[in-house]
């Protein structure tokens, strides 16, 4: 009789176990699968359709930022029901803002930014040569010398600048 009793309160403690580890992993579980799926996510493109890795995507009240991928991508992440604003920019681009409702689900974003002239007043590269570290000097591009379509006509039109290398 004694080993019965010990054998029915040792049958009952085990099963207490087992069901707060059941209880337990279902919890971890759900917190998991919620974590991957609470998620705001997007691109930020060009108007010509390319991908602007690099751009800033600001998420506001929160105050948290994210800076675009090589593919222009972007992701927040374990983010509360609620209204937000997203703050996107970039160099010499338009900067558009959007006001958004999460409710919990994935939800996908996407920017297009139009190139701004108005926005590269003047671009100032300052360089040092050589060892003996003697400053080249300041070169100034106006509104119009540099026609950004691309990144590499931004480059070859550096290359045209008499010390810039």
């Amino acid at each position: 009789m004694v080993i019965s009793f010990c054998n029915t309160i040792a049958k009952k403690y085990l099963c207490r176990v087992q069901n707060r580890l059941k209880s337990f992993f279902c919890l971890l579980f759900l917190l998991a699968a919620a974590s991957t799926n609470a998620q705001v996510t997007g691109t930020v493109l060009h108007e010509r359709d390319e991908p602007l890795p690099n751009a800033t995507v600001l998420l506001l009240p929160d105050s948290v930022y994210r800076i675009t991928d090589i593919e222009g991508q972007f992701r927040f992440d374990g983010l509360t029901p609620g209204g937000y604003q997203m703050v996107v920019s970039y160099v010499a681009h338009e900067t558009k803002t959007s006001d958004f409702t999460y409710a919990g689900k994935p939800l996908q974003l996407n920017f297009s930014l139009a190139f701004d002239t108005d926005r590269l007043g003047e671009v100032i590269v300052e360089g040092e040569h050589g060892h003996a570290e003697e400053v080249l000097r300041n070169v100034h591009l106006e509104e119009g010398f540099v026609e950004m379509e691309t990144k590499a006509a931004f480059a070859q039109s550096l290359d045209r600048i008499a010390g810039i290398s």
